[in-house]
C-alpha cells in the first residue's frame, strides 16, 4: 500500500478525498487528481493499525446515466462512451441544455447519499463535477437562474448547502441570488450554510461578503423609509385583539421549520401538509412540529406576509381536507 507522510514533519498522514492533514503537526495540503480515475469517495489512513479504504469509481456512475438519458448519448462514438468523465458530460451538456444536466447532476448526488458528508466526495460532486458552470456564473449570473431554480426543491437545497464541502459553488449561487435580486432565495441558502462556515476562512468571508452587499443594496434609502408609527396608530395595533393560529412545519427532505397560518385548517402537530414553499411557492410535503396562537405583535412574522397551509395530507399522499381556499 502507499505511503504519505507529512512533508514537514515526516509523521504518517491522514487523507480524506483529495485532502491529507498530518495528526502530528498538523499540517495539511491537497492532493493531485488521477486523471485516468475519478473517485467518489476515498478515505484512507496510512502506516497506522486501522487501515481503512472505501471507493467507488464513477464508472457504474456513468453507465447509469447511459441507461437513464439515452438520448444524451445517441451521438457520442463508442470511445467516447468509453473514456468520458461524469464532469465532462455535465460540464459540455449545461450550455445547450442546463435542465437536463441538473436532472443527471441530481441523480449523481442521490446516488452518493450520505457520502455527501465526506468532504473530499462532496468536493467532486459539488464543484469539480460542474467546475466551469460555476466559473461561467461568477461571470455571467443568468446563467444560474435553472440551477437557483431547482433549489426551491428542499432535497436539493439540502444536498447542495448542507454537504461537508462549502466553496465556489456556494460563492456562485449566492452571487447570482444577488445579482438576480433574489434577496429572499439568498437569505433561505446562506441560513442553511453559515452554522457551517469556519470564521475568518476564504469562503466565510466571500459568503458573508456578499451577503452583506445584498442587505445593503435592498435596505430602503432614508427617502424611501416608511414615516414612523405614532402613539396612535401603535395602540391601534396594540388593541387589535385579532389571534391568528399558527403551525411550523418540517419540510420532507429538510431539517428546517418554517412558519405558517392554519386557516380554517384542523391541524394539530404530528400532522402532514402541503404548504407552498420558496420564492415560487412550490407546494411541498412536511411534517407539523407545533400549533400556537399569537396575536399581530407576538407573531413570528406579520400575518399580511405569512403563507397559510395549503391543505391536509395523510403519510401516503391521498388528500384527507382541502383547505384554505
Amino acid at each position: 500500500m502507499p505511503t504519505i507522510r507529512c512533508p514537514n514533519c515526516g509523521s504518517p498522514a491522514t487523507v480524506t478525498g483529495i485532502q491529507w492533514q498530518c495528526g502530528w503537526c498538523g499540517n495539511y495540503g491537497s492532493l493531485k487528481r488521477n486523471p485516468a480515475q475519478i473517485t467518489l469517495r476515498l478515505k484512507v489512513t496510512f502506516d497506522g493499525p486501522d487501515q481503512e479504504v472505501s471507493s467507488r469509481e464513477d464508472s457504474a456512475e456513468m453507465d447509469r446515466l447511459m441507461k437513464a438519458f439515452p438520448e444524451v448519448f445517441c451521438d457520442w462514438p463508442e470511445e467516447k462512451r468509453t473514456d468520458a468523465y461524469i464532469e465532462d458530460l455535465l460540464q459540455d451538456t449545461y450550455p445547450y441544455q442546463p435542465e437536463l444536466a441538473i436532472r443527471m447532476w441530481r441523480m449523481v448526488l442521490d446516488d452518493a447519499g450520505e457520502e455527501l458528508q465526506a468532504s473530499g466526495t462532496a468536493e467532486f460532486l459539488l464543484d469539480e463535477y460542474m467546475e466551469s458552470v460555476w466559473k461561467e456564473g461568477l461571470d455571467f449570473s443568468g446563467s444560474l437562474e435553472p440551477i437557483l431554480d431547482e433549489l426551491y426543491d428542499p432535497r436539493f437545497e439540502q444536498q447542495v448547502f448542507q454537504s461537508a464541502y462549502i466553496g465556489e459553488p456556494h460563492e456562485a449561487i449566492l452571487f447570482a441570488c444577488k445579482e438576480l435580486h433574489r434577496n429572499a432565495q439568498a437569505e433561505e441558502l446562506f441560513a442553511l450554510i453559515e452554522p457551517y462556515l469556519q470564521r475568518r476562512t476564504a469562503y466565510d468571508k466571500k459568503l458573508r461578503k456578499i451577503m452583506e452587499e445584498l442587505r445593503k443594496a435592498s435596505a430602503p434609502s432614508e427617502k424611501d423609509n416608511v414615516p414612523p408609527k405614532t402613539a396612535e396608530t401603535e395602540k391601534v395595533l396594540a388593541d387589535d385583539g385579532t389571534v391568528y393560529r399558527y403551525c411550523t412545519v418540517r419540510i420532507e427532505g429538510s431539517t428546517r421549520v418554517y412558519s405558517y397560518l392554519t386557516g380554517l385548517l384542523p391541524v394539530k402537530i404530528d400532522d402532514w401538509v402541503e404548504v407552498p414553499f420558496g420564492g415560487k411557492n412550490v407546494p411541498c410535503r412536511g411534517q407539523v412540529t407545533s400549533v400556537f396562537d399569537c396575536t399581530r405583535l407576538t407573531a413570528p412574522w406579520p400575518p399580511e406576509k405569512t403563507k397559510a397551509v395549503l391543505r391536509m395530507i395523510v403519510p401516503s399522499g391521498v388528500d384527507e381536507v382541502n383547505s384554505n381556499g
